[in-house]
């Protein structure tokens, strides 16, 4: 059996220690805690939600190959870190193709009840952890993703991990009285206008905007923009630089304030949170 690949932490300690120093005065009730889900509270193998609905086969060999052929479409600009007016055109024509092939294929919610009950999503070591004390600190987490909320919430849920502290900003699935899928609510939530969806499309906003210190969980560097265009106090930004996305380490590094390597686990933003919540550890 091959080895496993050393996990790395990459910061500056002494700009990390500072940021700390200034959540600690304000205390847990000026925290939030904002992550994206897949790869990010998930380890970053085996699939993503969206794409545990192609591998299940439940939706016929015609819907995967399709899937897959949009997959090749439009990935490369899901990849590009520029932000740019046409990556965001882009990102939402994948949305909408990818959402009538749902409907055209008979997509309903049963097969996502399936799909949860026999998935192989694993969350990232410490998270069950962190979720445990936020919802003891009653410290809000807010999940932002572009996957569907639905399989998001069922998947806390298995794990035990769903309290009433969290927020989650996702695509909400619409199903008709038969429960078959008909298409995702607006605002549409997608890797390019993540930025966006905060402010103008939380309905819980008011909930959460006075905690004005974020620490912010995500693993792409776009990532670091789910804050959206609030005026924050400070922030803390952790990136997961996983195995596939070594190439862009130079842009993990410049975009976050400690990037953790090679799918390493909840170890650092859980020692912040308890230095913030009054546990004292100090973050390794």
């Amino acid at each position: 059996m091959p080895a496993s690949p050393q996990v790395e932490t990459i910061f500056n300690r002494e700009v990390l220690e500072e940021k700390i120093k200034r959540f600690q005065q304000d205390g847990k009730d000026k925290m939030q805690v904002i992550a994206d889900f897949d790869r990010t509270l998930t380890k970053a193998e085996p699939a993503a939600l969206l794409s545990l609905i192609e591998k299940s086969g439940l939706l016929g060999a015609d819907y995967s190959r399709e899937a897959d052929e949009l997959f090749k479409e439009y990935y490369a600009y899901e990849l590009d870190q520029e932000w740019t007016e046409e990556r965001s055109k882009k990102m939402r024509e994948w949305q909408d193709k990818h959402t009538a092939l749902f409907i055209k294929y008979g997509l309903t919610k049963e097969i996502l009840d399936q799909i949860t009950e026999s998935s192989p999503i694993q969350f990232r070591a410490g998270t069950d952890e962190m979720i445990k004390k936020l919802e003891a600190a009653n410290v809000p987490l807010v999940i932002v993703s572009g996957a569907p909320r639905y399989l998001i919430e069922s998947h806390l849920k298995k794990a035990g991990l769903w309290h009433p502290n969290i927020h989650i900003i996702a695509n909400d699935y619409e199903f008709d009285e038969h429960g078959k899928f008909t298409g995702i609510c607006e605002p549409v939530v997608h890797v390019a206008n993540k930025d966006e969806i905060l402010n103008d499309g939380y309905h819980r906003y008011q909930e959460i905007e006075s905690r004005t210190n974020v620490l912010i969980l995500g693993d792409n560097p776009d990532d670091v923009n789910m804050i959206g265009r609030h005026l924050w106090s400070n922030i803390i930004s952790v990136g997961f630089l996983n195995p596939s996305s070594k190439k862009n380490r130079n842009c993990y590094t410049k975009v976050f304030d400690a990037v953790i390597t090679n799918d390493g686990s909840m170890k650092l933003p859980n020692g912040i949170i308890d230095q913030v919540i009054g546990q004292n550890k100090t973050p390794q």
